[in-house]
């Protein structure tokens, strides 16, 4: 009953998402796109994805929770296609802290996923305001104060 269920809801979400974007769009994307960018992109996602999942990882087992790094690997994967659909984006961290909670540690579990949102909304705020101070002037860019603000994030996610 479990795995049907999953299915009609891929299916309604997939339906959803061709009735959002229309497909000749997709197709369009898919004419134009490079083969060598799109499988690095998506080499990159991968271990994007990996690295994100150790650190859960690293958050559960402070919590207590016991999980391998390949099974939030893969609980990763399957909300990162959940987020796809623009209304379910914030059931994420739900996805996650469901499954982790299933040993009996629904505190710890949040604990560790909202640890890992905090950081992520961190990494996210840092690396777009680098992108974004350097988009704005070159001339502007003191490349000795960029190399710190980059050490000093580095320092803070160790």
């Amino acid at each position: 009953m479990k795995e049907s269920l999953k299915f009609v809801l891929i299916l309604a979400l997939l339906a959803g998402f061709f009735l959002y974007v229309p497909f000749s769009d997709i197709k369009v994307v898919l004419e134009k796109v490079t083969l060598l960018p799109f499988v690095l992109s998506i080499l990159v996602s991968l271990v994007s994805n990996y690295v994100t999942s150790i650190e859960l990882w690293v958050l559960t087992r402070k919590q207590g929770i016991s999980i391998p790094v390949s099974q939030l690997f893969l609980i990763n994967l399957s909300v990162r296609f959940y987020s796809f659909f623009s209304p379910l984006s914030s059931i994420g961290a739900l996805l996650r802290w469901q499954r982790l909670s299933g040993e009996g540690k629904a505190v710890e579990g949040l604990a560790a996923v909202t640890a890992n949102r905090v950081f992520d909304i961190f990494v996210a705020i840092a690396v777009g305001l680098f992108w974004a101070i350097t988009a704005l002037n070159h001339e502007m860019v003191n490349i000795p104060v960029m190399v710190a603000y980059l050490v000093g994030i580095l320092v803070l996610f160790w």
